[in-house]
């Protein structure tokens, strides 16, 4: 009689952690498997249109000028920065700019495009060319940034170069504000069709700036 009154007793108390037990498993917290989560950093930012900035007042500016042309041996003021520098909005510390230079006599002009990684120093050039100085479409200024391709406008060597006209299609030849694909600087550089976006962001970037080369 006493062992059966102690199974009946060891049963009932085993059911009773058996009980707790599953009352322990819906009570705890349910954690999102590890491949949810998400890396901020390493989220890629996806932007439309960027416009640029002066290449004057441009934070790295003099150590770029010195080191794309002393790494090319030559002195610093030879290769000079013009118009606006834009940062690419997938790589912070990335930027895009053109540079220009002239023969002694001053007969040609020299034309580069760059993209400088600010947290390296390194450079590599995407585009160069050489033209007469009195082509109307001998300078190539960087203008802005969207989707992947470097808004590129093309003047006059002694061309004033008013922030807000990169994108003012009276300046310049017809058409003259073209797209320059980054993975293909080469190729047949299709003209920009100026948004109502473009426009707003260079009249308000346009207050107080006069770049002129």
């Amino acid at each position: 009689m006493n062992h059966s009154i102690k199974h009946v007793r060891l049963m009932t108390a085993l059911f009773g952690l058996l009980l707790l037990g599953a009352g322990c498993t819906k009570s705890a917290p349910a954690y999102p498997p590890m491949s949810t989560t998400i890396n901020v950093e390493n989220t890629e930012v996806d932007r439309s249109f960027v416009h640029g900035d002066a290449a004057s007042s441009w934070k790295w500016h003099d150590k770029a000028v010195r080191i794309v042309n002393e790494t090319q041996g030559r002195t610093i003021d030879v290769e000079q920065i013009k118009g606006l520098v834009v940062e690419d909005p997938n790589a912070k510390g990335v930027f895009y700019f053109a540079t220009l230079a002239t023969d002694k006599l001053e007969t040609e002009v020299f034309n580069g495009i760059y993209r400088f990684d600010s947290s390296n120093l390194n450079w590599e050039r995407l585009y160069k060319q050489t033209s007469p100085i009195d082509d109307p479409e001998a300078v190539y200024l960087v203008a802005g940034i969207e989707n992947g391709s470097l808004l590129i406008k093309k003047l006059p060597y002694e061309s004033e170069i008013l922030c807000a006209s990169l994108f003012n299609e009276s300046l310049g030849a017809p058409r003259s504000l073209v797209r320059m694909p980054l993975d293909a600087p080469y190729s047949k550089l299709a003209p920009v069709d100026v948004t109502q976006d473009m426009q707003y962001a260079a009249k308000q970037y346009a207050t107080g700036c006069n770049e002129t080369l």
